[in-house]
Formats: C-alpha cells, sequence, structure tokens
C-alpha cells in the first residue's frame, strides 16, 4: 500500500501542482512514447469499465466536419466504436440513418455546424468564433485525421503518435466556459475528416452525449441541454465515468440545475485513477487525486470538471465536461400535505380494512359519478415509515377525473405482515369498494417507493387479470437483497423481491421513475422493466421529467402534475 501511495505521488508530482507541458518534439522522442504506451497498457489492465448508472446512456459521439462527403466513413465510425456520428457537409446529406451507428447529416455553415431534424435545430461553434446566443454548443477541441499520416511513420507507437499533438486548447476552453457559465452550452469535440481517415485517428478524441436514446430527436435534445464531455480516448477509455450531484432531494446529471440543499455534493467516478480540477463559474476551486471523489456545493453557481493523466512526464489532458448548475431550490418545490379534503370530492378517512391498527385506509371518491375505477395505491417511507396522508394530494387530484383513491396504511413491523395487509387491502376494494360506487372490475393497484415494492410484490402473488386490471409503481425498489429490513439471507431477500417473482399471468404494468430520482432507483426501474418484458407480461417504462423522488408524490397536486398524467392515461388505456 505505502509503495502505491508512493508511484502515485510520483505519478503526479505534488498535490495540486502539474507537471509542465513537453513539446511536441519532445513528445514524440522514441524514449517518451514507449513510456507513454507502457503507462496506457497499465490503464488498460487495471482500468474498471461499469455499466450507466443513471437515467442517461453515454453514446460515444464523432462530430465531424466532411468536405469530400466519403460514403466509408460510417462504416469506419462503427469500426472506431463511435455510437453516434453527426456528420456535416458543404451540402446536405441524406437524411438520418439508425443502425449500428445512429447517422445525422449536417451542413457547414460559415463557422458553425447546423443539425436539425423536424423540430430540432442545434448550430455548434467553430473554436476561435464568435459563440452567439443561438449556439446550442462550442468545439473546444478540433482536430485533424491526417495525423494519422505522422501515425504512420512511428509503426510501434501509433496511438502515442497521434496523442502526442493533443492539447487542452486554452483560449477555447475559457471562452466555452465563460459562456457557459450563465446558460447551457455543450462543450464538443470536431474533427476535420480526410481521406482515407484511420480508425485510430478517427476515435483519437471523442465527444460523449448523454441521452434516453440515440434516435436523432433524443441525441439533440441533450446537445441543447448540454449533456456532454470531451475526451481523449486515445490515452485512456471513459468507461464507468461519471459525472453528477446529488442531495438529499436526489441525483442531477450534466446538463441539470440542483435546487441547493443540505448535504449537496458533486461526485466523480473515473475508471483509472486521474487528477481532478473542479471549476465553479470558470474558476478553479479544488483538485484531487483519485478515482472516487466528492466536492461540497455550498454555493450556486455552473460546476465543471476536467481531468488529466500522467503520461511520459507531463499531464495530459484527458476528460473535459460541461456544467451542472446549482441554484436556490424554488419555492414550492416540494409541497405540503394538503390540510384538509375539499369538498368537490367523496372521502371517507381510517376506513379498517383489517384488525390490526394500521390497517385503515382512506377513501377518495368522484362524487359525481358511479361505476368508477379504483386505485389501491400504498405510501413509501422506508418500509419502516410514513404514512397515507402522503397519498393525499394524488387521491384528490384523481378523484376530481373521475379515478377512485383508497389509500391505506400498512404494518411497519415485519415484510410478511406488510404483505398480509396488502391482500387485505385489495379484498377489501373489491367486496366494500363497489359500497361507495367502485366498479369491481376495474382495480388497479400501485404505490410509491416502499410501497411500490409492496405493489408490485402483492401483483405477482397470484393475482389474475380478472382481479387486478393494472399496476402502476412509481420510484419503487424491486430487488431487496442487501436490505436488513427483509433479513439477511438470499431466500429471505428473494422472497420479498418482485423481480424474482414469477410474472405468469400478471396484470399489466406502468413503472414510472424519476428524472432526479435516489441514487439506484431508475435502475431498479429498468431491470424490473426488463424481467416483466421477458416474461412477456404487457409494460411500460416512463420517466417523469423535472420530478425528485419525494416530490412525485408529494406534489401530485392537480391534473398537470406528472404523476397524476401518467395514472391517468394508463387507466383510460386500460379501462
Amino acid at each position: 500500500m505505502r509503495r502505491w501511495a508512493t508511484l502515485l505521488l510520483v505519478a503526479f508530482a505534488a498535490e495540486g501542482q502539474t507537471a509542465p507541458r513537453l513539446t511536441l518534439t519532445e513528445r514524440l522522442r522514441p524514449k517518451n512514447l514507449e513510456a507513454v504506451r507502457q503507462q496506457r497498457i497499465r490503464w488498460i489492465e487495471t482500468r474498471v469499465d461499469g455499466v450507466p448508472r443513471g437515467i442517461y446512456r453515454d453514446f460515444r459521439t464523432l462530430i465531424g466536419m466532411d468536405r469530400e462527403a466519403e460514403p466509408e466513413i460510417a462504416r469506419r465510425a462503427l469500426e472506431a466504436g463511435f455510437d453516434v456520428l453527426l456528420l456535416a457537409s458543404p451540402d446536405q446529406l441524406r437524411r438520418p440513418v439508425e443502425g449500428d451507428v445512429t447517422l445525422l447529416p449536417g451542413s457547414i455553415q460559415g463557422q458553425s455546424l447546423r443539425f436539425a431534424y423536424r423540430n430540432r435545430d442545434v448550430r455548434l461553434a467553430l473554436p476561435g468564433q464568435e459563440i452567439g446566443s443561438t449556439a446550442s454548443g462550442v468545439a473546444i477541441h478540433r482536430s485533424d485525421t491526417d495525423v494519422g499520416l505522422r501515425a504512420a511513420r512511428f509503426p510501434n507507437h501509433p496511438i502515442e503518435a497521434i496523442g502526442a499533438t493533443v492539447d487542452r486548447v486554452d483560449a477555447a476552453v475559457e471562452a466555452w466556459a465563460a459562456t457557459a457559465a450563465a446558460r447551457a452550452l455543450a462543450a464538443v469535440a470536431v474533427t476535420d475528416i480526410r481521406p482515407k481517415a484511420t480508425v485510430q485517428s478517427l476515435r483519437a478524441t471523442s465527444t460523449h452525449i448523454l441521452a434516453r436514446s440515440d434516435r436523432p430527436l433524443d441525441v439533440l435534445d441533450s446537445l441543447r441541454l448540454g449533456r456532454t464531455y470531451v475526451a481523449h480516448e486515445w490515452l485512456s477509455e471513459t468507461g464507468n465515468f461519471w459525472f453528477r450531484a446529488f442531495n438529499g432531494l436526489g441525483i442531477y446529471e450534466i446538463g441539470d440545475l440542483m435546487p441547493l440543499a443540505s448535504g449537496s455534493q458533486l461526485r466523480v467516478t473515473l475508471p483509472v485513477s486521474g487528477r481532478v480540477k473542479f471549476f465553479r463559474d470558470n474558476k478553479e476551486i479544488a483538485q484531487a487525486v483519485g478515482k472516487e471523489l466528492t466536492q461540497p456545493v455550498t454555493a450556486a453557481g455552473a460546476y465543471r470538471i476536467e481531468v488529466t493523466l500522467p503520461a511520459g512526464g507531463e499531464d495530459r489532458p484527458w476528460i473535459y465536461t460541461s456544467h451542472i448548475y446549482a441554484g436556490a431550490a424554488p419555492a414550492g418545490l416540494i409541497a405540503e400535505v394538503p390540510a384538509a379534503v375539499p369538498d368537490d370530492i367523496g372521502f371517507q378517512g381510517d376506513v379498517a380494512y383489517g384488525k390490526e391498527d394500521r390497517e385503515k385506509l382512506d377513501l377518495y371518491t368522484p362524487r359525481a359519478t358511479s361505476n368508477f375505477p379504483l386505485l389501491v395505491f400504498f405510501h413509501g417511507g422506508n418500509w419502516k415509515g410514513g404514512d397515507k396522508s402522503r397519498v393525499r394530494a394524488l387521491g384528490i387530484a384523481l378523484a376530481r377525473l373521475g379515478i377512485g383513491v383508497a389509500a391505506p396504511n400498512y404494518p411497519l413491523d415485519a415484510p410478511e405482515a406488510q404483505l398480509n395487509a396488502a391482500r387485505a387491502a385489495i379484498a377489501w376494494a373489491r367486496e366494500f369498494g363497489v359500497k361507495a360506487g367502485a366498479d369491481s372490475e376495474r382495480i388497479f393497484l400501485g404505490g410509491h417507493s416502499a410501497g411500490a415494492q409492496l405493489a408490485a410484490l402483492a401483483a405477482l402473488e397470484g393475482l389474475t387479470k380478472q382481479e387486478i386490471r393494472g399496476v402502476v409503481l412509481a420510484s419503487g425498489i424491486y430487488d431487496v437483497r442487501g436490505i436488513e429490513f427483509f433479513g439477511s439471507t438470499e431466500m429471505q431477500w428473494s422472497r420479498f423481491s418482485p423481480i424474482f417473482r414469477d410474472a405468469k399471468d400478471a396484470s399489466r404494468f406502468l413503472i414510472l421513475f424519476a428524472q432526479h430520482d435516489l441514487e439506484g432507483f431508475a435502475l431498479q426501474g429498468q431491470a424490473f422493466y426488463e424481467k416483466l418484458r421477458r416474461a412477456f407480461t404487457p409494460v411500460d417504462l416512463e420517466l417523469l421529467p423535472g420530478e425528485t423522488h419525494v416530490g412525485v408524490i408529494l406534489n401530485a397536486s392537480g391534473e398537470n402534475a406528472a404523476l397524476v398524467r401518467a395514472i391517468q392515461r394508463f387507466v383510460r388505456k386500460h379501462d
């Protein structure tokens, strides 16, 4: 351990310092090229490549200026490992192509690149040009694939020879960052594509776009919102890289605005140990060396990072991110539970559905209708807390839209008792809900957070499509392995994990998660969605834009609330 610490200090020089830049001639000396090669090999051997942990996928993108519209470029981009190719030429090319590589053609317009598709229009300013108010992004690095010819002169070190030309373009970075401190502005890299461009020269520097999918609309939307980072991947792959902010409200990705709250932090995850410089409003505020780093966020501003790696006796630029913005939390970010139920809906409080103290529910019903659909919706609270009053805003909003809501409390002492209570609440709804005007053939089941796990488990405990019309799950946990409340063995955890239950003959599902959910919740929803699809269970997966984990349920007041709209669409579709 002591030897590793010594090596790390030697590699990075003293903490807070960086090694001076070498000249191109110095970098191309055989001894230096071999030293860089050996360092790259060590990173390949020790690199940790992970999987995406947020709501976005990381698409390696080649943004190219192809003045000759070479037809082979898409094939070479695929060979170079790109997912998306934004290819600008003097004349607009053919329509977008979606396949192994998503090809989105664009045009070169003066000193900028323009990519347009349907109602999206994105302009990227080239280095050294006026950015302007209409630019969605700025090229902070511009490379030329002719450097591949230089690599041919160094057959033993072709990648290192290409990388020798890569430096931080100070003026371009500073100009972009100054404008991006005030508004979302994507940092990108642009490549001048020459005839017979080599695969190695194409992939030397990449733009990474964080998007929901590689469809053209999603790609352009992420560019407009500044969800990008630039990586000099000749040096090392960026697999397992993640830069995000978090606090008690949720997780915020590149391009997001995080409301300042207690405990707000930036978090950086790297596949190899690097030197990370943290910037706020284009001023360096801290730097540190490691693979997992955090930085407190105590003031409003635009936050970004730059990462360097030690190679050949100097710190080489590796990653530049676009910004995460932090600002004061807006008033009413998390709504209060309504103090009372309005007179325009029906309400019965503390209705007993079982014998235990907490086996009581609140019933919200439309006043002017009968035979309405009824949603049994379980509250959250980490399985050990919470109350049915959390569902009050949702109950009021849905009742006004003609959907009844039964919001049960349930025991907080044991998972088996919770499951038994859920069964009892569903049975009550089917038998006694009709007395309040509900249609026993149109019973839906749902829950938020811990309540979503309970609803999913109950739905897979033998309930058929005839008993439950559909299941709505918001920001839930579906694999409880490792959670002490459910036991300490794989058998116990599997017993209460919906993801391990048989979904044969199950009803249809709608799985929802918040854009700024707590860590792990989005991945849990996606994994459960895939499990149900493999079982041929009808299932939809939806993102609730702009919502936080707690805000999903507490902000569910009015027909325009994200959760209310999603449930209304689902119920009407399958009613």
